[in-house]
């Protein structure tokens, strides 16, 4: 598993198969670690690479000040190697569907797992109840208590309930907590334009959304609003799937690859 200094940031990832190029982005406090199932039907067909974003996994912390998701961003990037798909779950779909807006390469296709652009919900009932929903761990985040943060998170989005982690994987989350609100900006506030009047329709990339049927309402009402303005896009909704759904229903994922 190799490491190195990619973007200016220091990188640990994974590699598997041999084919097309593939990028596989997790979503926040995981790591690369979550594609290794996924990847062992696709090893004949797709050359993955599964970076640990900044601050996760064995990759490096996040430097001080930096933007966060303009630095994820750039790390990304230098994985791409010209026509590659790109599968980017949650925080990682936000990434994918940016490497496609700012045409930092040419893709094949995005397959973006229920991408965390929240702010496309704004002014919506979902965002209110998201904000509703949230209010008590994001309160606890900007106070510094990061366990307390990471327990509503889970609680919210994990696959598995809290008390069923282990001491350690607790640990691990909280400690990587500032990543959400580091994130923040450019995911509730879109303070990258990613929103921003035509930016969406230029995309020339194949795309397919995927989200699952028991997901939160605000991805519902995300899915929706990146289903209405990408010009090229295809949505499937997964059953019996949540928010995790490249973990637990990894076959959707497979066949939306291609």
């Amino acid at each position: 598993m190799p490491q190195e200094i990619r973007a200016g940031l220091d990188t640990h990832w994974r590699e598997w198969g041999s084919g097309t190029p593939a990028l596989l982005l997790h979503c926040g406090l995981a790591s690369s670690r979550m594609w290794a199932p996924l990847s062992k039907a696709l090893d004949s067909r797709f050359a993955m690479v599964a970076p640990d974003l900044p601050g996760h996994g064995r990759s490096g912390p996040i430097p001080p000040g930096a933007d966060l998701h303009d630095r994820i961003t750039d790390m990304a990037e230098s994985f791409l190697r010209g026509g590659d798909t790109v599968v980017g779950h949650s925080l990682g779909g936000t990434v994918a569907l940016r490497l496609a807006l700012e045409k930092r390469a040419p893709l094949k296709r995005l397959v973006l797992v229920e991408p965390v652009l929240f702010a496309a919900a704004r002014g919506t009932p979902a965002w209110e109840a998201h904000q509703a929903e949230t209010a008590h761990w994001n309160a606890a985040l900007a106070a510094g208590d990061l366990a307390d943060a990471a327990r509503g998170f889970s609680e919210t989005w994990g696959a598995r309930p809290w008390d069923s982690l282990r001491p350690e994987e607790r640990e691990t989350m909280a400690a990587r907590m500032q990543v959400i609100s580091g994130t923040a900006p450019a995911l509730s506030e879109d303070s990258i334009g990613m929103l921003a009047p035509g930016r969406l329709e230029a995309v020339d990339v194949p795309v397919i959304l995927l989200r699952g049927e028991g997901t939160d309402a605000i991805m519902r009402q995300v899915h929706e609003v990146l289903r209405t303005r990408l010009p090229n896009v295809e949505e499937r909704v997964v059953r019996g799937a949540g928010h995790m759904l490249p973990m637990t229903h990894p076959e959707a994922v497979i066949e939306a690859m291609g």
